[in-house]
């Protein structure tokens, strides 16, 4: 979606693009009244976690700081790692998509997939690879109830979520889904709960630099980096007093 050009191995992204994405994510009508999101931009250096871009519209103060949203079907990878890390699962072993999450029917707990609730289907048998395709609840909720919340929760914030981004601005920790989480907002939890954190919803509640970062240290296999932005240090003579290098803060998969 971005024109960019890249200038000495630097990614250059014109203001202009920022500002068309962050002030109309959407050119379809319908596609905005289906799929509300906040107006907002971040992109970040996978390699040193350093940001490249932060950008939001509108009143309200920097959003992709300062703002928590649930991350839904981006927090699916979490719930995979996690899984994978627990011994839960393989990720050829195939869980069938029923459509409806039925174990605690009996407890007046039965949770949808989505495909169920779109138009009484199911994906039949998935695999972890096509379950991250398709967006399978199904596959996710089977996967948090054999996980539990405390496996779950531990991963989520090795990964980044819910934690300080090393960023030297004002920023929201956001907040990670756990039984201490309930807790302080004084409920108690209860295994719908989990299904629903394994889901990326529940308590789960993360700025939008959190989520990039978060995607960042996926893709550099558990490798997480601070989000720093100071650059360099530089004297009244021009002279260069401090250059910081990349910092790592944590490695999910060491």
């Amino acid at each position: 979606f971005a024109e960019y050009s890249r200038k000495r191995g630097v990614l250059y992204v014109t203001w202009a693009v920022v500002s068309n994405l962050v002030t109309n994510p959407f050119s379809s009508t319908r596609t905005r009244k289906c799929c509300p999101l906040p107006q907002v931009a971040v992109m970040v250096e996978v390699s040193t976690g350093a940001p490249l871009v932060i950008a939001s519209h509108g009143q309200g103060g920097n959003r992709a700081l300062l703002s928590t949203y649930q991350p839904r079907n981006l927090f699916l990878p979490c719930t995979a790692i996690a899984s994978l890390g627990s011994n839960i699962i393989t990720p050829e072993d195939q869980i069938c998509c029923e459509g409806v999450f039925d174990r605690y029917e009996a407890d007046g707990y039965a949770p949808a997939c989505w495909i169920w609730t779109a138009g009484d289907l199911t994906h039949g048998n998935e695999n972890m690879t096509t379950a991250l395709r398709d967006s399978c609840d199904y596959y996710f909720y089977a996967l948090g109830n054999d996980l539990g919340i405390y496996q779950l929760a531990l991963y989520t914030e090795s990964l980044g979520l819910g934690q300080p981004t090393g960023i030297e601005l004002p920023e929201n920790v956001g907040r990670v889904a756990s039984l201490q989480t309930a807790k302080d907002n004084g409920r108690e939890w209860r295994i719908g709960d989990t299904l629903e954190a394994a889901a990326g919803r529940n308590d789960n509640a993360f700025t939008p630099l959190q989520m990039a970062e978060y995607c960042a240290a996926i893709a550099n296999k558990g490798l997480r980096y601070s989000a720093s932005i100071l650059g360099s240090v530089t004297d009244r003579d021009g002279n260069t007093r401090y250059t910081r290098q990349p910092q790592i803060t944590g490695n999910t998969m060491s």
